[in-house]
This record gives C-alpha cells, structure tokens and sequence, in this order.
C-alpha cells in the first residue's frame, strides 16, 4: 500500500487484510480478488435492484483458513447476469452476525470493461458508511515498472 503523501510504503501480509483500510469501512480483503474455489455456492433466487433482476447467490467458505483470511463466514452477493458485476453484497462473521452491505452503483463501461465507479460500505456494527468514488480511470495504459519502486511511490506519481 503506497501513502503518498505520508511518504510511506507499506506491505500488507496475508494476516493484516481483514484489518480496515485507513479507518474506512471496506477491509483490504474487501478491496482484492476472491479465490473462486475457497467457497461454496448456493443460488437463493432472483432479486430486481434499480429495476434489473440480479440472481441472488450465497457464498460458504470451505475452511476455516478462508473465515480467517477473509474475517468472513457467510457471504451474500446479488449479481447482474447480462454484465456479470455484483451490485450488491452482504458479509457475516464467524458466528453469522450480520456486519456490512456493500452497494455498488454508477457502473459504467470503460475501454470495454464493466466498471463500477460507486461503492458504498454500511457498516453495521460501528454504524457508519463509506462511500468510494473513482474518476479518471483508465485501462491499458502501459505503466513502466519503476513507479511501484518504494522510493516511487513514498514520492508519489506526478
């Protein structure tokens, strides 16, 4: 994780990614890439959100390794079938208590990739949102390797 203007660079091990993203909502876990094999699968239905029909999925991990990775032991998300983009997710915790609800919103495509610009996170449990807006974004744009140096990204990108 770089903080440009901390001047710091710091490394997030596989242990810290269920912690919170610098006193946000999301978690960095929240913010990577699932393993697709780490769960099950259970289709609960059908669901419109926004006037769309989503198909309503449940997510179980299969270990306990994956509830401690992921600080996660149940999963719901609501998908969008015609673009394949979750709209929508609710996560649990160990015991199945309901923590945050995710939305996601202002989806658009970019350079032929479906993008969703809004994330909004309710957290439950500490009774607060946050909402990430991102603007600017561009795909394929042929970064050199030597601005994820750390002494790049202590600098920052000008």
């Amino acid at each position: 994780m770089s903080l440009p203007a901390l001047k710091k660079v710091r490394r997030i091990s596989v242990g810290k990614k269920a912690d919170y993203f610098m006193g946000t909502d999301f978690t960095y876990n929240d913010m990577g890439d699932r393993e697709v094999d780490d769960y099950t699968y259970k289709h609960l239905g059908t669901d419109m959100i926004d006037g769309i029909e989503t198909y309503h999925l449940e997510l179980l991990p299969k270990s306990k390794d994956v509830i401690k990775k992921t600080g996660y032991g149940r999963g719901e998300v609501w998908v969008r079938p015609d673009i394949w983009i979750a709209v929508k997710a609710r996560y649990y915790n160990n015991k199945l208590r309901f923590l945050k609800e995710l939305t996601v919103s202002d989806i658009e495509q970019i350079d032929g990739i479906w993008t969703a610009k809004t994330m909004t996170m309710v957290n439950a449990q500490k009774k607060h949102t946050t909402i990430f807006t991102l603007s600017n974004i561009k795909y394929n744009i042929g970064l050199d390797n030597e601005i994820f140096s750390q002494r790049r990204l202590k600098k920052g990108i000008q």
